[in-house]
């Protein structure tokens, strides 16, 4: 069960990884989260507060798009700690993203809480909260 909770962040991080002009399968990305599926980015501003930004699926592959198309971007795990509770599961992902499969120097990295649901098809995405730290 936990390699197929590990299979679909694998995915969502094959598909969102590319060269900056590579076209996104976002269909496949959508049919990874539930359709309600909540997604919040918590990164420091000037003045070192968390901003706390949220979006549902359709607004997070509109902005996600727009990133994409400007640079080349390959992001990946690095460790994965999943829990699961009957039908939920909990990942503690840390991730690494670099601009191309080949580079040495790593331009972010940061931790995921990713929370799945168990559906009659499979395991679904309900929430991810991330925090980016660049170099």
């Amino acid at each position: 069960m936990k390699k197929n909770i590990v299979s679909i962040i694998d995915t969502f991080y094959d598909n969102i990884s590319g060269k900056s002009n590579k076209e996104r399968n976002w269909t496949l990305i959508r049919s990874l989260f539930c359709d309600n599926a909540q997604l919040v980015s918590l990164n420091k501003s000037f003045v070192q507060n968390p901003d706390v930004i949220r979006a549902d699926i359709e607004s997070y592959l509109i902005k996600l798009k727009f990133y994409l198309q400007a640079d080349d971007f390959y992001e990946y795990s690095v460790e994965n700690n999943v829990k699961i509770f009957g039908d939920v599961a909990l990942v503690f992902n840390v991730y690494e993203a670099k601009r191309s499969l080949t580079d040495k120097a790593i331009f972010k990295k940061g931790v995921n809480m990713i929370h799945l649901l168990k559906t009659d098809d499979d395991w679904k995405i309900l929430s991810m909260i991330w925090h980016d730290i660049s170099f």
